[in-house]
């Protein structure tokens, strides 16, 4: 495989030790580069796949979670449709109102 090229910036710093490392292990400051960003990268790479691996495990309870949510609701409606309810109101006929009421609902109704 091609090896490609490119240019890294350092720090004058980071220069110095490299340098200084590439003298003491006979390696190219080339190779200690790419070795330690090998490195980097694959513990970065394991890194992400905890990261990814939590969310997706997050992703998974919450999903979960929101279908139990559904069939909760789905549960409570039914029981409150099972059995008649004395508290429920009924309507007895129509109501008589105020000319200002009728006033305010027609002014309401040309809102919509």
């Amino acid at each position: 495989m091609l090896k490609k090229a490119f240019q890294v910036r350092l720090d004058p710093r980071l220069h110095e030790q490299l340098d200084f490392f590439s003298t003491m292990t006979g390696a190219s400051m080339n190779r200690l580069v790419a070795d330690a960003l090998e490195l980097y990268l694959q513990n970065l790479a394991v890194e992400l796949d905890a990261d990814l691996s939590d969310t997706l495990r997050r992703v998974r309870a919450y999903a979960d979670s929101e279908s139990n949510v559904a069939r909760d609701v789905d549960a409570f409606v039914e029981a409150e449709l099972a059995l008649e309810d004395p508290a429920e109101g009924s309507i007895e006929g129509p109501r008589q109102t105020s000319a200002v009421s009728r006033r305010l609902g027609s002014i309401l109704a040309g809102l919509g």
